[in-house]
């Protein structure tokens, strides 16, 4: 059951069309165009303290059926189209200029935090 919480990897890279979406639909673009950073620096550690350190962690011979798991190697692999949905729609909000200056400095760093987590990760869970 613990392995489907993985599936919250795929949040991330998914914040900012919510963002530009949920700022379309509430008329504050300006606003919501941060919410990929509040989540990350904001919402995430607090969950992060309410949930505490699971020190159950797998020995040599569970890792070893882990990482030949396809399960995880689709998860990964399904990061990788959503961190290109990130920069496409990043950049589009951008460049129309969703939220105005503001807004545009809300995706540009939101962008960078989601991109720098999330691909830097990716890519060294494809180099295994």
């Amino acid at each position: 059951m613990k392995r489907y919480g993985f599936f919250f990897s795929l949040m991330l890279p998914v914040l900012p069309l919510a963002a530009l979406l949920g700022g379309r639909w509430f008329d504050q673009a300006a606003l919501f165009a941060w919410m990929p950073m509040a989540f990350s620096f904001v919402l995430l550690p607090l969950l992060d303290a309410a949930v505490g350190t699971d020190d159950n962690n797998p020995t040599e011979n569970e890792l070893n059926a882990l990482s030949r798991d396809p399960f995880f190697q689709y998860l990964t692999l399904v990061v990788v189209p959503l961190q290109l949905l990130n920069l496409a729609v990043c950049g589009y909000a951008f460049v129309v200029g969703e939220g105005g200056v503001i807004g545009q400095l809300g995706y540009l760093l939101g962008c960078g935090v989601v991109s720098g987590s999330t691909a830097i990760t990716t890519a060294h869970e494809l180099i295994h």
